[in-house]
């Protein structure tokens, strides 16, 4: 595979990812070999383990028809293959929304096709992606490139069909082909979706590429701007540069993308194809320079963008460049800048939701151990110093096992308070519970869709959504003010502990951001209300996915925050119960090796002996611990509770 600066970063992204699930690994084995495992412990690193795994990077590729978006993939993706492997000549190809990944799961390459009737139907393309029988397969094998194409030209299949099967399919017939073949009939796609999974290097690394094929898709299948869009970690605008911004283009990014709820977490980027139309031999380099800055300029005043953001390029000439190895043709392409811009921008900017998402625990986890070993070496450290100083030896020895059996007692009786504190904590789960209580939500939805379903005018259904989300918000806000009093309660059980010398963060409920995903689910939504104005009288199948795609949408908000609260009994307390383990263990260790300085017959030298094979053995798991936390901590935040000079504390015990 030739290698680029997409291709290289993506790679170093999923090595990155392989080395962090390596890391957590020997985090693993390093609590197993101290005995500092617990069930909670390992329950939460199987699961990061298992997310990490799961993780991919989703590009999405927005466009009106015939503005070479699947050449744009063709060009960043696939060149590597020396030939077009998804077809995009001239004309409509992409005639519905593809998706293009790596079956992980069944580790076999295959298209599957869902035929374009399912649209007749209210279901989701969600609901019937889990009814097999509804797909059209085909096996591809991705050795053969040329039979891959073949193959892979199905996503682009038609057929003719009167102008009222059209309509009632979701399709504005003036907007249609017609059927040279057949007076009177129109052109369709003859499927509705497409997933396509291809053993790819970069798609077996995470990558997956959704292709959409215009405004008609985008405004009939509800999913793709309700779900799809908005989870996307990068959407790509393609526009045609020898046209400029047309008015469909506008409406496409004025419904479809520019009303995608602000995230720091998706990059947008706008690209002007077709440069090459630009291109003029007789006129000279700097005029064509001109024309295309003009075109820049105007772009990004019109779509409100940074003009680094818009990248005026020709995937034509770039995948050519590319297939022919001319690195002149490829540099006057300009699809370099667009590789350079996605592997800058969106593979560190999924590094970053992965350090501050899905590792915060096991960051935090490993920093507490490191802090629990860290604090008994420097207090065994000071013990045998003052061992050493000690006029007799044997009765100092007694004493500081009997300060040990002191610790020891306390920390038992912080397990016993722990049990406790598990009551409250359960007694407030089925509070929460009840106030995120699934029988509420049903009873809300239900209310919802008949209101929904009977307001065929646009007035009507927006008040019918007003009210949808309103009954919802309210809800969500009774379960905020619960879970505000959770939290208060969870911090009261932590501060007792702090009291002790122990400082852990509690894993608070974050409810606000549920408030917040909703928030923009609402915007959403009225946005693509708001699109259907139009058709509300035409297409009532498009308005009941609509409103099956808005319920199934907080369904999942709903689904997550109820995940949430099902986990929230063990999350909550499990900082605690590691914590407390790993001071008890510990000091069992420590017990038992003061035991054998007790013991009768045990030469001063014998002695010495045993305290140094301690201290190494402590040392020895702060230097593993402190290779583990840099691993998986966050670059530039390195910040142990209390970093020993190990050398240096060993020097001064065998000095004194």
């Amino acid at each position: 595979m030739a290698h680029n600066e997409f291709t290289t970063q993506v790679g170093s992204h999923w090595a990155w990812k392989q080395s962090l699930v390596e890391s957590i690994g020997r985090y693993e084995a390093w609590l197993k070999q101290n005995q500092l495992l617990t069930e909670e412990a390992n329950s939460r690193l199987q699961e990061t383990i298992t997310t990490l795994g799961q993780e991919d990077i989703l590009i999405a590729f927005v466009g009106e028809f015939s503005r070479g978006k699947t050449e744009l993939i063709n060009a960043l993706f696939f060149a590597d293959y020396d030939q077009r492997i998804l077809p995009s000549k001239a004309g409509r190809t992409t005639m519905c929304p593809t998706e293009i990944f790596y079956d992980r799961k069944e580790s076999r390459c295959y298209i599957k096709l869902l035929p374009i009737e399912t649209r007749q139907a209210s279901s989701s393309m969600l609901e019937l992606s889990e009814l097999g029988d509804w797909w059209h397969e085909i096996p591809i094998d991705p050795s053969h490139p040329e039979a891959m194409a073949d193959a892979l030209k199905q996503v682009s299949k038609v057929k003719s069909v009167p102008p009222k099967q059209a309509r009632d399919l979701g399709f504005d017939p003036e907007h249609l082909e017609k059927c040279p073949e057949t007076q009177g009939m129109v052109i369709i796609p003859c499927w509705r979706h497409a997933i396509i999974s291809i053993q790819h290097p970069l798609l077996k690394k995470g990558l997956r590429i959704l292709d959409t094929p215009g405004l008609n898709a985008l405004g009939s299948e509800p999913e793709l701007t309700l779900k799809m869009l908005p989870k996307a970690q990068a959407v790509v605008f393609v526009l045609s540069a020898d046209t400029g911004v047309t008015a469909s283009d506008m409406e496409v990014w004025e419904t479809h993308i520019g009303s995608l709820p602000q995230s720091k977490y998706m990059v947008k980027y706008a690209v002007m194809n077709k440069i090459d139309a630009l291109w003029d031999d007789l006129d000279g380099p700097d005029s064509v320079k001109q024309a295309i800055n003009h075109v820049h300029n105007n772009t990004a005043r019109i779509l409100q963008l940074n003009a680094e953001d818009i990248m005026p390029l020709s995937a034509k000439q770039g995948l050519i460049g590319k297939v022919k190895g001319n690195k002149e043709l490829l540099e006057q392409s300009g699809i370099l800048q667009l590789e350079k811009a996605l592997a800058n921008r969106l593979v560190s900017t999924r590094e970053h939701i992965i350090r501050n998402q899905m590792l915060k625990d096991i960051t935090a986890m490993a920093l507490a151990s490191r802090a629990t070993v860290s604090g008994h070496y420097q207090m065994l450290h000071d013990q045998l110093e003052q061992l050493e100083k000690a006029p007799d030896q044997t009765k100092e020895i007694h004493r500081l096992n009997d300060n040990l059996k002191r610790e020891y007692g306390i920390y038992q009786k912080k397990l016993l308070t722990i049990k406790s504190s598990k009551s409250l904590v359960k007694q407030q789960w089925r509070i929460l519970n009840e106030k995120a209580s699934t029988k509420v939500l049903n009873t809300a939805i239900l209310e919802a869709h008949h209101k929904l379903l009977g307001s065929w005018s646009t007035i009507g259904m927006g008040r019918a959504i007003e009210r949808f989300f309103l009954h919802i918000s309210n809800e969500l806000q009774h379960f905020h003010k619960e879970a505000e009093l959770a939290n208060r309660m969870l911090n009261g059980i932590y501060g007792r502990f702090e009291q002790s010398g122990d400082r852990i963060k509690a894993p608070e409920i974050d409810s606000e951001r549920y408030i917040k995903e909703l928030d923009k689910l609402h915007l959403q939504a009225d946005k693509f209300r708001t699109h259907l104005k139009t058709i509300l009288t035409e297409q009532h199948i498009v308005v009941k996915r609509f409103i099956g795609t808005l319920v199934n949408q907080v369904k999942e908000l709903h689904s997550e925050l109820r995940n949430e609260i099902n986990h929230w009994p063990n999350e909550a307390i499990r900082p605690l119960v590691q914590n407390t383990h790993e001071h008890k263990r510990i000091l069992e260790q420590q017990m038992m090796r003061f035991k054998e300085l007790i013991q009768t017959g045990k030469t001063r030298q014998q002695q010495k002996a045993i305290t140094e094979k301690m201290l190494k053995e402590f040392e020895d798991n702060i230097r593993q611990i402190d290779a583990i936390c840099k691993d998986i901590q966050m670059p530039g935040q390195n910040k142990p509770s209390k970093v020993i000079d190990l050398q240096s504390a060993k020097s001064k015990l065998q000095a004194g």
